[in-house]
């Protein structure tokens, strides 16, 4: 499950389709530009609250992923701890973004190499 997860938030940030911390998420949040927000499970509880709120304030789903802050860093390419990315395309938070991930899995992609060559889907309206 969190290999998963974690290709398919480096899916979206390969697409340039993240916004990466929690000032960034909450000002994109403020502009509309946020579909999913992603928290991680070992954020601070301020950091928590922040995003619980103006996440509730701008009616945008909240998700607290089972992904600690330095993961979903490194799911995203950073080396350091990211403990909030938003998600700004409604293709890749809904739901034709894990049909599509899905799909990569069953051909025999390793979630590596998905996020290696930034593999995904164009949707038939495109």
């Amino acid at each position: 499950m969190n290999n998963k997860l974690m290709s398919t938030v480096g899916l979206c940030r390969r697409a340039g389709k993240t916004v990466i911390g929690s000032d960034l998420v909450v000002k994109a949040l403020r502009a509309g530009e946020c579909k999913l927000v992603l928290l991680a499970s070992d954020a601070s509880e301020n950091t928590k609250k922040r995003i619980t709120d103006k996440s509730a304030t701008y009616k945008t789903r909240l998700v607290c992923v089972p992904l600690s802050a330095d993961q979903l860093g490194l799911a995203v390419g950073k080396s350091n701890s990211v403990a909030v990315v938003a998600i700004t395309d409604e293709s890749l938070s809904g739901a034709g973004g894990k049909e599509a991930l899905q799909y990569l899995l069953n051909r025999g992609m390793t979630p590596q190499t998905i996020v290696r060559f930034g593999l995904g889907y164009a949707p038939d309206d495109w």
